[in-house]
């Protein structure tokens, strides 16, 4: 009689903690998915209700006590333009994404002159057949003279080509955005032990680096100052190198065309 009262009690708790398990599985469970944007382009826009749609489909219905990021991180890798900045739950029931949408750099001319689209960090964002900026419609800065490969959401790889893009993210500290004045970044890897990077600005004049690798963050802090510290004429004409093989020999010169 006691063991049958014992199964009896048994079960009775088993019931109970299946029944509390499951209300509380209920009251925790995702049934708002808020997505937080922060745009640089109207095109994007569309792209957001793709990724928001996608993000509600993988999170409604999942405890918030146990959800986690991963399946976000997943989905992001299809829509390259949009990096997740946070993600959190705000409890009971809701899951709130924070993601923010790179914005376009740099244009690097590919073997059927269509453009690898590139952030700040040499992310490929986009592939199309003009290098001009979806947001304002300017010109990204046009790398050319690389050998270069890659997919959508990578890292664009080449020779050269990381050397340029930290090079120029340097300059565009230094200028407030490197797209208000360098058009084009050419690499040239001649048959000598240098190689060069040369960068034509807006303005006109050409800024040529021998051996860009090679002190990188020191040559373009003091091309960076001397450029800016050019009179208004000397932007317009000539060329300025860079060249040195240590800091102490690092060496800026302005040259005027013939």
């Amino acid at each position: 009689m006691q063991k049958k009262k014992f199964w009896v009690i048994f079960l009775t708790f088993i019931v109970f903690l299946a029944g509390a398990v499951l209300g509380v599985a209920n009251v925790y469970r995702v049934d708002d998915v808020v997505v937080k944007f922060d745009y640089v382009s109207e095109l994007s826009e569309k792209e957001a209700q793709e990724l928001t749609k996608g993000l509600e489909k993988a999170y409604k219905g999942q405890s918030t006590l146990f959800v986690e990021n991963t399946e976000a991180k997943k989905l992001l890798k299809d829509f390259p333009y949009f990096r997740m900045t946070s993600f959190s739950t705000k409890q009971p029931n809701k899951v709130i994404v924070k993601v923010v949408e790179d914005e376009e750099i740099y244009a690097v001319q590919k073997q059927d002159g269509s453009f690898y689209i590139l952030g700040a960090n040499g992310v490929v964002l986009g592939e199309r057949a003009t290098s001009d900026n979806r947001s304002d419609g300017g010109t990204n800065v046009r790398l050319t003279g690389f050998s270069v490969s890659g997919k959508k959401g990578e890292k664009l790889s080449g020779q050269g080509v990381e050397t340029a893009i930290s090079f120029l993210n340097v300059l565009s500290g230094k200028f407030g955005g490197v797209r208000n004045n360098i058009l084009q970044a050419e690499w040239q890897a001649p048959a000598t032990s240098a190689t060069f990077l040369t960068l034509q600005t807006v303005e006109g004049v050409k800024l040529v680096i021998e051996n860009p690798d090679a002190l990188l963050t020191e040559k373009a802090e003091r091309l960076a100052a001397y450029y800016l510290s050019l009179a208004d004429g000397a932007r317009i004409t000539g060329e300025v190198w860079v060249a040195g093989a240590s800091a102490e020999e690092i060496r800026v010169e302005y040259v005027k065309n013939p």
